[in-house]
């Protein structure tokens, strides 16, 4: 029994705080219905999933923006980077990466501020990711073709954000190439990257020390291989495939060209990737010339990689864009969510499976109802309430009514999804990406 009134509110008011914990941070694209324009949106999502969402960018920040990403770092500070239309700015298109960040126990973002904008070239797609001690890299794709958006012209870029820099300099360095080396670059057009993800597998290590090491991505060259490459703290490595068993050409990724000029998806597709807690990578696309699979490697960026086709369950339906995550633990569950097609309607499933092994659970249906077809999912694992949470970009009823719906697994089936924002939102919404606290999906989750 509390002994005074003031005591019992000071409890109640912790008690208050801890339910309204933040726990998972969900970014998307919203159209402004007037004046016609894509915003970026967040929502916070505390240990009730109860989301509360607002506009991220606020008005002044002229330009459409495109395909945003978030990642928390360990101490708990928020990243959004995105592709900004400098066009109102600059004459036609142009599109430069910026970031808005928000310190751990925050409330506010602040102003979007370029880490990329090289004009006129085209900067887009981008990933962002951290590691242990604060040290951040963003990856994406700049087109010195833009002209031709399936055309070649297209690498991938990278800028480091370092969380103490000298004084004077800012956060984010500034923009380089990856360097196209290695045996892959030759006989191959490898000028059209395309999607790239990002993740660090750093782990603390011997005497407190903790590895620098990232990973991406991405899919590259012409045909388009799903390539890696490692970021080792310092610089990055040779571009390296990853292979398929029993397929003449390995690793080849679904990536439709950009679409500049439709206004609303520049990155139509995406892969994904999540790290686990012993240095591996669990890596997810569509295979180019089978839309009826999915492809999973589950592999060690440092050693020679092991891969596995799905089972045959997936032969008999049509799979689109797919989104994995690792949970905790030295032996952790992976769970791989995707959308299918079933007759004329896309939905999103998942499977689940013991790490290291093919992932030969029975694909399960994560209703969205009323709906006409879902895409491009993105999911985290939340360590705080022992789950996975989702974000799915919805057409639902009536159509072309685009919404970002919720769902979360704890265990057995899935929660039935909802909006993230009750009753929707007028213009629409897409392009989820979702990050927790506990690092996932572009670190290792927390125990």
């Amino acid at each position: 029994m509390c002994k005074t009134t003031l005591v019992c509110i000071t409890f109640l008011a912790i008690l208050a705080v801890a339910a309204q914990a933040e726990e998972a941070l969900v970014v998307w694209q919203h159209l402004n219905p007037a004046p016609l324009s894509w915003e970026i949106w967040y929502a916070d999502l505390d240990n009730s999933f109860t989301p509360t969402a607002a506009q991220l960018v606020l008005g002044g920040f002229e330009g459409s923006d495109h395909d945003p990403a978030v990642a928390y770092d360990r101490a708990g500070n928020a990243m959004v980077v995105w592709a900004h239309d400098y066009g109102p700015l600059l004459g036609p298109k142009t599109y430069g990466i910026v970031y808005s960040r928000r310190a751990a126990g925050a409330t506010t973002w602040s102003a979007p501020v370029p880490i990329a904008l090289d004009f006129p070239y085209w900067d887009m797609d981008p990933a962002v990711a951290f590691d242990e001690n604060g040290n951040g890299l963003c990856v994406w794709v700049r087109d010195l073709n833009h002209d031709d958006p399936s055309g070649p012209g297209k690498f991938l870029y990278y800028s480091r954000w370092d969380p103490n820099p000298p004084v004077g300099m800012p956060n984010w360095s500034q923009a380089l190439e990856i360097p196209r080396t290695g045996g892959l670059m030759e006989g191959y057009r490898c000028d059209t990257a395309r999607t790239p993800e990002l993740v660090f597998t750093s782990i603390p290590g011997v005497g407190g020390l903790t590895s620098q090491r990232a990973v991406v991505v991405a899919g590259l060259c012409s045909p388009p291989f799903m390539v890696y490459n490692v970021w080792d703290g310092s610089n990055w490595g040779d571009f390296k495939i990853v292979e398929n068993p029993g397929v003449a050409v390995g690793g080849l990724t679904k990536s439709a060209p950009y679409r500049y000029y439709s206004d609303d998806l520049p990155a139509l597709h995406r892969l994904s990737v999540a790290s686990d807690n012993n240095g591996k990578v669990l890596a997810a696309w569509r295979f180019l010339h089978d839309p009826a699979r999915l492809w999973y490697s589950y592999f060690d960026p440092m050693l020679p990689q092991t891969a596995w086709i799905p089972n045959a369950q997936y032969t008999s339906v049509s799979s689109t864009t797919p989104a994995v995550v690792v949970g905790p633990g030295t032996n952790p569950d992976n769970i791989s969510v995707f959308t299918r097609k079933t007759g004329f309607k896309w939905f999103a499933s998942s499977i689940a499976g013991t790490s290291g092994t093919p992932l030969n659970g029975t694909p399960q249906s994560i209703p969205v109802s009323p709906v006409q077809s879902d895409f491009r999912p993105s999911a985290a694992w939340v360590t705080g309430t022992n789950s996975c949470v989702l974000a799915v970009w919805a057409h639902k009823n009536p159509p072309n009514a685009k919404d970002i719906y919720l769902s979360r697994w704890v265990s057995g089936p899935w929660d039935n999804a909802v909006p993230l924002v009750p009753g929707g939102q007028p213009g629409g919404d897409r392009n989820p990406d979702i990050a927790a606290k506990s690092g996932s999906h572009t670190m290792p989750p927390l125990p």
